[in-house]
């Protein structure tokens, strides 16, 4: 499995911080490493790319409105 460089950045984030909620603006300022200012499709591109990455590696991320994203094990 080959990270890009943002993915790795946010796959380390959700490793260090299992099972924790995390929201998109937290998420984005961690790895982007600057303020979440419009939407959060970028996020969103690359926690789908990561998700198909992880598959059948018995991890997955989830969101939950209101709550954020989430690293876990199936």
């Amino acid at each position: 499995m080959l990270l890009s460089k943002k993915e790795y950045s946010l796959l380390l984030l959700f490793v260090q911080n299992p099972e924790k909620n995390m929201s998109a603006e937290h998420i984005y300022e961690k790895v982007w490493e600057q303020e979440m200012l419009d939407s959060a499709d970028t996020l969103k591109v690359t926690v789908y790319r990561v998700r198909k990455k992880l598959e059948n590696s018995g991890y997955t991320i989830t969101f939950e409105r209101g709550e954020g994203y989430i690293f876990e094990s199936e």
